[in-house]
């Protein structure tokens, strides 16, 4: 009698994106099987067999996602974005990371698109998903000419965070003169919002844009029929919504300001030359410094906070570590009063923003996202030096093998295994907001309550310069301290007053 032997392999099952092996009598797995038995049940005619094994979900594995049965291309973009997601320390969620991926088999898509629309449920989510990966490739690539094309930017592949939309502007002259403008513009600007200033002067455009389509029975797609009447229409329009009270007189200023800067720089770009976007447009479509409505006066300097309110909130500084707060956000905040640092610069301290100077006083490193002007020193009390040692102390001993290097003094707690994410700004403010909502009243010193609405982050730098004032330092140091270029902007941020002789003298850093 001849011995047993083990029967050959029956293969992989045929739908695509399945790892299974499937039944000795039929090509597919049990599982596939079944749902092909469906399939045929629902189908309306004759089920294209052929179409549902490309289209078929896997089976589901707790803790992996399949991405078989995807065209090579878009399984490289998938895992590249994945790889990238994590290095930037975003947490992926498998269970959208699936259906992202089973929408993408179903739809039979071929690479990743920003502009990708999620089907069915979860669409928020799988959307988010889907166009972060997309990004990450489109980065990659570094396709600037095709990014420029289009209506909507994704900065990513300029090298930049965030977008700039330019659907606002109707004619296509003026919107493909301004994406010009903003193309030589994106370079010249650094920070953290770079786009934020670019985005304002585009809207200012865009206020043009709609004025024109309006007023002019061409709609204004004809640059070279424009004039200088065309510009007086615009400021009377303007004049018109600000005292119709639909526009303040900051804005209108700020729309004919940024409105100028842009179609002067369209003209120096070469944008109006023949075959250009913006081909024949006069030179008396211009807006000039002499139409520019002046700015109302700014109020006088008044957003530091009271002794009292300061001393109030100093003593509340303790309700920061309860619930979802913690450590980092009540030194965040601590560090806004004793340093009067914007919110931006202090929740983006490096670890080892503390140093001495040769005699050894505390000093603090920092980076003023704002004017680009990184690595400033602050001299700092011992007190803050104490706050940002302990806070020191406890990154270290929450991220022990992470490089010392590599961490921020104030690490979020959402998607940061290695404790190099720091706080959002967002986080911070809003995080500063809950805490001023919950608290008791805050009574001045004559009995009057003081309106803890009036209470923003930004108020500590006003408080800190305040502060340093009253303690007579002089204004040229006190702009030093500030990391002001021109001392104007340090002087719109205090007012001189006469001091009560109260026998002590204000702390100063």
């Amino acid at each position: 009698m001849p011995l047993a032997g083990p029967l050959p392999p029956t293969g992989p099952c045929t739908v695509r994106a399945c790892p299974r092996d499937r039944t000795s009598r039929t090509p597919y797995c049990e599982a596939h099987q079944y749902q092909l038995r469906l399939a045929r049940e629902h189908a309306s005619g004759e089920l294209d067999e052929e179409r549902w094994r490309a289209a078929a979900s896997p089976v589901p594995v707790r803790g992996q996602v399949s991405l078989l049965g995807l065209p090579a291309q878009l399984t490289s973009e998938i895992l590249f974005g994945l790889q990238q997601r994590t290095r930037d320390g975003r947490t992926t969620r498998l269970h959208v990371l699936r259906a992202v991926a089973e929408d993408l088999r179903r739809g039979e898509v071929a690479s990743l698109d920003p502009r990708w629309q999620a089907p069915g449920p979860m669409a928020r989510e799988k959307g988010q998903l889907g166009r972060s990966l997309a990004r990450y490739v489109r980065a990659a690539r570094g396709d600037t000419g095709a990014e420029a094309a289009a209506d909507v930017w994704d900065l990513t592949v300029f090298g930049s965070p965030g977008r700039l939309t330019f659907t606002s502007i109707r004619q296509q002259w003026l919107r493909d003169a301004i994406k010009s403008w903003a193309a030589d513009e994106l370079p010249r600007h650094r920070g953290q919002r770079p786009h934020a200033r670019i985005q304002r002067v585009i809207a200012a455009a865009g206020h043009l844009s709609a004025h024109l389509h309006a007023a002019r029975s061409d709609h204004g797609e004809l640059p070279a029929a424009l004039g200088r009447r065309d510009i007086e229409s615009f400021l009377h329009h303007l004049a018109c919504l600000e005292s119709a009270g639909q526009l303040s007189r900051d804005q209108r200023t700020r729309i004919c300001q940024a409105a100028g800067r842009a179609l002067s720089r369209i003209r120096a770009l070469g944008q109006t030359a023949p075959g250009q976007p913006a081909a024949g447009l006069p030179d008396s479509f211009m807006l000039t410094t002499g139409d520019v409505p002046q700015a109302a006066e700014r109020p006088e300097p008044c957003r530091d906070l009271p002794a009292e309110v300061m001393r109030a909130l100093t003593a509340q500084l303790g309700d920061l570590e309860r619930g979802s707060c913690g450590t980092e956000i009540r030194t965040g905040i601590e560090l806004l009063m004793d340093t009067g640092r914007r919110p931006a610069e202090i929740a983006t301290l490096a670890l080892d923003c503390l140093t001495r100077d040769s005699d050894g006083s505390p000093v603090l490193i920092y980076d003023n996202h704002k004017n680009t002007r990184d690595g400033r020193r602050l001299p700092v009390t011992e007190t803050t030096a104490k706050v940002i040692t302990q806070q020191q102390e406890h990154v270290r001993r929450r991220f022990p093998d992470t490089p010392a290097s590599a961490l921020v003094l104030l690490p979020t707690v959402i998607g940061n295994p290695d404790g190099s994410r720091p706080i959002s700004v967002n986080s911070l403010i809003q995080r500063h907001h809950d805490w001023i909502s919950r608290m008791p009243p805050l009574i001045l010193a004559d009995g009057r309550e003081f309106d803890k609405a009036k209470i923003a982050t930004y108020c500590y730098r006003h408080t800190y310069a305040q502060r340093h004032a009253d303690a007579g330092v002089a204004p040229d140091v006190l702009r030093d301290l500030m990391n002001h270029r021109n001392i104007t902007a340090t002087l719109g941020y205090y007012n001189y007053r006469e001091l009560h002789q109260t026998g002590e003298n204000p702390q100063v850093a």
